[in-house]
């Protein structure tokens, strides 16, 4: 893992600054990757760090304080499980702290983006969904190409990504997530997101949490909620 120079450009504040790429990496699953938000991260830690200093995780946890995006991963795969006590435990876990949404909520619709793309894909080609959920064993050569192609399509990973099948495709559920939600269910999840986003930076939605929560409930009773307004 070389050393990434951050860009000279009016957006990277922290300029003539190395970071490693897993320190940077660390950095975004750490604040997510809303770039306004990273953008503010590394304000803040260029004006901690002595000229020159490179930026490293040491650093990185201390102007970032506590922000975990792996929590708004694990409040993703809550809903996407439709597993709603889970994911009130989780809002809670959020709010134990002063939480900033926007990565929470650019989260959850990464999640919803990536398990509509699974399904639009499978669509597609049943042949390798089929092929894929039949495909078992480590290294399996099918398990490689059918995955390599379901990620791919969903935006998760690349051609080399080969051994991030198992944890990103297998171990989180995703694949059984998709099975969960109709293309029509996952879309309406993904523009109540998108307009909770937008009314959190606009002040029309308050971030606080019993919005979020209404949030949660929203996407587990998706079907109910699309169903009644089918029928009125």
């Amino acid at each position: 893992m070389g050393d990434r120079r951050l860009a000279r450009d009016e957006r990277a504040p922290a300029r003539g600054r190395q970071i490693a790429k897993p320190d940077a990496e660390y950095l975004a699953d750490r604040v997510g990757r809303d770039l306004d938000l990273l953008y503010s991260e590394l304000q803040k830690i260029d004006l901690h760090l002595p000229e020159k200093a490179r930026i490293d995780r040491k650093t990185i946890d201390l102007i970032t304080g506590r922000q975990r995006e792996m929590t708004a991963f694990e409040l993703a795969a809550a809903l996407g499980r439709k597993d709603l006590n889970a994911a009130l435990r989780i809002v809670d876990a959020i709010f134990s702290g002063a939480p900033y949404l926007p990565p929470v909520v650019a989260a959850l619709g990464r999640h919803f983006w990536a398990i509509f793309r699974i399904k639009k894909f499978c669509a597609a080609n049943p042949d390798i969904a089929r092929r894929f959920a039949d495909s078992k064993g480590y290294k399996n050569p099918e398990q490689i190409a059918t995955g390599l192609a379901i990620g791919k399509a969903a935006g998760l990973f690349g051609d080399k990504d080969a051994n991030r099948i198992f944890p990103v495709l297998i171990k989180s559920g995703i694949m059984e997530q998709a099975a969960l939600f109709s293309c029509e269910e996952i879309e309406r999840i993904i523009a109540w997101l998108f307009d909770f986003d937008r009314g959190i930076k606009t002040g029309r939605v308050a971030p606080d949490r019993k919005s979020l929560e209404m949030l949660c409930y929203r996407c587990v009773k998706v079907r109910a909620i699309v169903g009644e307004k089918a029928v009125a």
